[in-house]
């Protein structure tokens, strides 16, 4: 039961604007965003693993600020603000590793094998930086499109257009690693 109620809040967060184009018609944006807020907090509470962690809380701060400004304002543009500050968070995640290490791909692959040959170190660093470029150029346009573009196009692109552009990333990094792998005899 706790899988089913966490992949429905997983599918909630990955729809988000598309519930914000359509709740924007029967909702104020304050209850849009206290509703965020919500499915937020029960994501931490029921996500299995590794218990409450310190990131847990920062995030939890920031988006409980968001929301406090968006239900104050009862800003409809600052909803459309959410998938700029993901992937901002996601680009600081990412960007602090590269200074930082491991990378946070080295971290990822460490957890299929715990010991990593140096060439693969460098590889996923080189790989964290593409990440952290993506992440810089999905806010970029996240933010463009909540400041300058309509309802229907910014939905289209941080509802679909985005996630289509992290699968390509992620599908598009496979036969690299491939290569990479096959090159140094991995």
């Amino acid at each position: 039961m706790r899988l089913l109620i966490n992949s429905l809040l997983v599918l909630l967060t990955v729809l988000y604007p598309f519930a914000v184009y359509f709740g924007l018609e029967h909702l104020q944006p304050r209850y849009l965003a206290v509703l965020l807020l919500f499915v937020f907090v029960m994501r931490l509470l029921l996500r299995p693993g590794k218990g409450w962690q310190r990131r847990d809380s920062v995030l939890l701060a920031l988006l409980s600020v968001f929301v406090a400004l968006v239900f104050a304002l009862n800003s409809r543009e600052g909803l459309l603000f959410y998938p700029v500050l993901v992937n901002f968070f996601m680009l600081v995640s990412f960007a602090v590793t590269l200074f930082y290490p491991p990378s946070m791909i080295e971290r990822f692959a460490r957890v299929m094998d715990k010991n990593l040959p140096d060439p693969a170190i460098g590889y996923t660093r080189k790989v964290t930086m593409v990440w952290t470029a993506f992440f810089a150029a999905n806010t970029l346009i996240s933010g463009y499109t909540a400041l300058f573009c309509s309802l229907e196009v910014w939905s289209l692109y941080n509802g679909l257009l985005a996630y289509g552009l992290v699968g390509f990333l992620f599908v598009a990094e496979l036969p690299v690693r491939w290569l990479f792998k096959r090159h140094h005899q991995l």
